[in-house]
């Protein structure tokens, strides 16, 4: 309901209305400003002059005022933007500048005597010793624990696939599946399903599973749980996520057949006709195309530990380990396994050696040789290829030069064959040298020539 309001209410309000307007026009008693007229733009302007000359300004970078300087010398802004910009990897810049300044020296690498003092023969441990049939073999590396991991993950996947009818593999179910692609290994057929036919079956796979049940499994077969697999754009994305399990159980029960002294190091293609973003293609392999893995084998061929190349192994250091780019810090989690000061050598190709990986295992008492491209030896002094391959250079003509990098003494050598080979060391030389057979062109048939301790 609206308020009536009376003559008095109206006279009071009224009177506030005249005091407030009162206290707008009065001064308070302070002095009204003066204004000031000027006659042109240059009288304004030396009057703004005399004002800041007349008032002391501390214009100091250093100083506590509210109001900063718009402007600094050049010496101050240039320490900003230093200040500014990302510190820099001086590790790597030192790196780098001490790689760089290796000198050679024309001489001959000792042999290690060091080498010589490894066991003749390596202790298996008694639960290999007791193996004795194919099964038992398959069983010691991949185990029950892992089938029945795997079983636990591919009931789970088809749990979350269908909840309300979920399709369930028991442990049977799985050794059979198992059995079967194994028999698939060793039988090819173009086409999976032919294996169930009647014209090109084969009887042990139809006996064993119908083709059915066989593609249920493969439906919701899994080694993971989806649920933890991070997203792309965090950290520690794995793009193995999915095979993580298999890759890691595998490892460890490789890790347990004791080493060689003798390793090598090198890739490895798993073929597949699939399409995958990971798939590589490598032209000198027998299967070009294919998963790309890293292997260190024993000298009988036995995979110690494997990587599956996925392209991001970026956030695979270990605090110590040195960043010797993607082939030498491949190489350093792969040597991971191989125990320290202990007369190891490791051979790799031309893909992994470097200077600055050699050097790195040599003071983690890993002895290695590999051969190396020219343009990653700095200062290199050895003859190019265009002076060693000239006929006036016999075929097994050598030379050596070495290097004191860090403390570690490496051996460089380029030895004359078909074409040359250089081969960088770290517990040999090219002495002494020896014979070896090679067919000659011109008199067509085989003759000897001398070859450097590394080609052996």
């Amino acid at each position: 309901m609206p308020r009536t309001l009376d003559s008095k209410t109206i006279e009071e309000y009224l009177q506030v209305l005249d005091q407030s307007e009162d206290d707008m026009d009065s001064s308070g008693g302070e002095e009204a400003d003066e204004e000031i007229y000027y006659e042109n733009n240059r009288q304004l302007l030396a009057d703004l002059v005399n004002e800041v000359n007349a008032e002391d300004v501390d214009f100091s970078v250093e100083g506590t005022s509210d109001n900063p300087p718009l402007i600094i010398d050049n010496a101050d802004e240039s320490s900003l933007e230093n200040e500014s910009e990302e510190p820099q990897n001086h590790q790597t810049v030192a790196s780098r500048q001490r790689y760089g300044r290796v000198t050679w020296r024309r001489t001959n690498l000792t042999t290690i005597q060091n080498i010589q003092n490894f066991p003749q023969s390596i202790q298996y441990p008694n639960k290999i010793l007791e193996l004795s049939t194919p099964y038992q073999f398959f069983s010691y590396f991949f185990t029950q624990e892992l089938r029945d991991k795997i079983q636990t993950e591919s009931n789970l996947y088809a749990t979350q696939k269908n909840l309300s009818n979920p399709f369930v593999i028991s442990r049977n179910d799985l050794n059979k599946f198992l059995g079967i692609l194994i028999y698939s290994s060793i039988v090819k057929n173009p086409n999976f399903r032919l294996y169930w036919s009647d014209q090109y079956g084969y009887e042990p796979i139809k006996s064993t599973m119908t083709q059915k049940h066989f593609e249920k499994i493969c439906s919701v077969l899994h080694f993971n749980d989806n649920t933890t697999h991070l997203p792309q754009d965090h950290p520690n994305h794995d793009r193995l996520h999915k095979i993580r399990l298999v890759i890691d159980e595998l490892n460890t029960r490789y890790a347990t057949v004791p080493l060689e002294q003798r390793l090598s190091l090198d890739e490895q293609m798993c073929a597949t006709k699939m399409g995958h973003y990971m798939k590589q293609y490598l032209p000198n392999k027998p299967h070009k195309w294919g998963f790309k893995l890293f292997l260190i084998c024993s000298i009988y061929g036995f995979v110690h530990k494997f990587e599956v190349y996925s392209g991001s192994e970026k956030h695979l250091h270990i605090n110590g380990e040195p960043d010797l780019g993607p082939t030498g810090n491949t190489v350093v989690r792969l040597a991971r396994i191989v125990p320290r000061r202990a007369n190891h050598i490791i051979y790799f190709d031309n893909f992994y050696t470097s200077i600055p990986l050699v050097t790195y295992l040599a003071k983690e008492g890993i002895y290695c040789l590999g051969t190396i491209q020219s343009n990653r030896i700095p200062n290199n002094k050895l003859p190019d290829k265009k002076t060693l391959m000239k006929k006036t250079v016999p075929r097994g003509h050598y030379e050596e030069q070495v290097a004191n990098v860090d403390g570690v003494d490496i051996s460089a050598v380029i030895w004359k064959d078909n074409r040359p080979v250089t081969l960088l060391s770290t517990y040999t030389g090219s002495l002494p040298i020896t014979t070896i057979s090679r067919y000659d062109k011109v008199t067509k048939q085989r003759v000897q020539i001398h070859t450097s301790n590394k080609r052996l």
